[in-house]
């Protein structure tokens, strides 16, 4: 992607109100916006599965799909596919800017890409959730030469958005990842990939975070 495409993408993002941007540095309690998170279920036979997320005090849902209520409820399959037309359960949400920024990677612009494609595999996700992240995020993620990507586990999501699945899952990955523009790529203590076990009825989650005041929108 030329960097002429990356700024149109970062001013039509700024122009159609997308916010995903993050609060200031010095207040760890400032608000920021989840980006895209898609929540997908993996039940061992098809059944009726409640989804319930509980954001912490502060936090907000803003837009679901499909609708979410007062929940959803979905029949979901083992091939993943819910209600017979969805892939997975998106959401968008208002969260604290309170996550780990001790651990994570520094990925030059023109490599982001493919550092995802190779990277999220030993993260958790299997070759068809990784494309439905790139599909996404190689549209909506705005330029910077350098990016900072920080893992967030199930104990950071957790604490900013609850999530409530029943029947019971045997297996939860929960995996959002916080992005910061950089000018350059600096050196940053890397966290070792820990992959994740699918057994029984399986649920997985992946989301993104971005600091606005570090992108060109």
């Amino acid at each position: 992607m030329t960097m002429g495409r990356w700024m149109l993408i970062a001013l039509l993002l700024g122009l159609g109100g997308l916010a995903l941007g993050c609060g200031d540095d010095d207040d760890d309690k400032q608000p920021a916006d989840g980006g895209a998170p898609a929540i997908y279920l993996y039940p061992e036979t098809a059944e009726r599965v409640s989804v319930a997320l509980e954001p912490a005090d502060g936090c907000a849902l803003k837009r679901t799909v499909p609708e979410y209520g007062d929940g959803w409820d979905v029949w979901a399959e083992p091939s993943g596919r819910l209600d017979g037309k969805y892939d997975y359960l998106y959401y968008t949400a208002r969260v604290h800017w309170d996550f780990q920024l001790e651990h994570g990677w520094a990925v030059p612009a023109e490599r982001i890409f493919s550092w995802f494609e190779e990277t999220l595999p030993t993260l958790g996700l299997t070759a068809s959730e990784t494309g439905n992240f790139l599909g996404y995020w190689s549209e909506h993620l705005p330029y910077a030469p350098c990016y900072r990507v920080y893992p967030q586990d199930n104990v950071y999501v957790d604490r900013q958005i609850g999530l409530d699945v029943e029947p019971r899952p045997d297996s939860v990955l929960r995996l959002w990842l916080v992005i910061i523009g950089e000018e350059t790529c600096p050196v940053m203590d890397q966290p070792l990939p820990t992959g994740f076990d699918r057994n029984g009825f399986v649920v997985v989650e992946w989301g993104v975070v971005l600091r606005e005041s570090s992108f060109v929108w």
